[in-house]
């Protein structure tokens, strides 16, 4: 620990203190040998500006309190300024307007104070680097709509651009939580026009307005329930489970992936393994199987595999017609 924040603890202890307190006391509360002890007392009258006198009829050490007295500034340990230039970092990377702005106010305190401590904010900030790919930006009206009307449980109209699909659709829905998915932001809702739970890419929101209409609860088991069953994004009930065979590096790497919190993975003597997961959408895990190429083979259902025999066709005649 350093000098400073022995310093630090040493006079918030004193501070804290009615009486005197014995030094061989203040060493063992503190965890101080004898010499960090003087050395954290020597720093304490320095930074922070009264004397620590030893009492000598009671035998123990107090502040001599008077105008010159300035209480510590906030320290923080190297693991600490770590984390929070991680944090920084991560929510300047994911959504510049809305969250950046929301950490302003803690950037311009936290700033001087390592400045003070006599940090390189900037050479750390260097030294983490957080990058997204595939995003697509949400406009920061929409971010924040969205986000205030799930906390005052309202409404909101929307024009929305169905996914493939330039044409703007009107929808009314009671939005419940913002996810953020492969680097992408997406809304969770009751859409009043489909009657239903669904899932809306944020990127495609054009537009966004305050609605007046009647907020439509649904109990949070419910949406657990509805939007973590089956695999990916395409939410709704898992209805059916997929077998993929992988191989070579794919073998390996899928051990170490997370396609599913209820997937099962089962190696075999040959060195490829089986995932098993729950679906109901194929849409992406046709996409997330095809990234594998060859080392990626649909065992079951039935459906599933006609469905990646016909992708893999019809890219194989595209390619023939060059």
């Amino acid at each position: 620990m350093s000098q400073d924040q022995n310093a630090i603890d040493l006079f918030n202890y004193l501070l804290s203190c009615k009486y005197p307190a014995a030094r061989n006391q203040i060493e063992q509360e503190l965890g101080f040998s004898r010499a960090t002890f003087f050395r954290a007392k020597d720093t304490a009258e320095r930074l922070f500006g009264p004397a620590i006198e030893c009492d000598k009829k009671y035998g123990g050490y107090f502040l001599k309190k008077g105008d010159s007295l300035q209480y510590p500034r906030p320290f923080f340990s190297m693991s600490e300024i770590q984390a929070l230039v991680l944090i920084e970092q991560a929510l300047w990377g994911i959504q510049k307007g809305l969250l950046a702005d929301v950490l302003k106010p803690i950037r311009e305190r936290f700033v001087p104070l390592l400045e003070n401590q006599k940090i390189p904010v900037n050479s750390l900030r260097d030294k983490f680097k957080i990058v997204s790919v595939f995003c697509r930006p949400v406009d920061d009206q929409v971010f924040r709509t969205a986000f205030n009307a799930i906390n005052r449980k309202k409404c909101i109209e929307m024009g929305y651009r169905s996914l493939g699909s330039e044409e703007e659709q009107h929808r009314t829905v009671s939005p419940f939580t913002i996810v953020r998915y492969r680097d992408n932001w997406y809304l969770d809702a009751f859409c009043h026009q489909r009657g239903g739970l669904r899932t809306f890419a944020m990127s495609r929101i054009t537009t966004v307005l305050p609605s007046k209409e009647k907020f439509h609860p649904v109990d949070r088991k419910i949406l657990r329930n509805h939007f973590s069953q089956a695999f990916g994004i395409f939410t709704g009930p898992a209805l059916k489970t997929a077998r993929i065979r992988f191989t070579g590096i794919a073998a390996v790497e899928i051990q170490h992936e997370t396609w599913h919190p209820k997937q099962h993975c089962e190696n075999l003597p040959d060195n490829s393994c089986i995932l098993t997961i729950p679906y109901g959408n194929d849409t992406e895990l046709v996409m997330d199987i095809l990234k594998w190429g060859k080392d990626a083979e649909v065992l079951e259902p039935e459906d599933l595999r006609k469905r990646v025999r016909e992708v893999i066709g019809e890219m194989r005649r595209k390619y023939e017609e060059e």
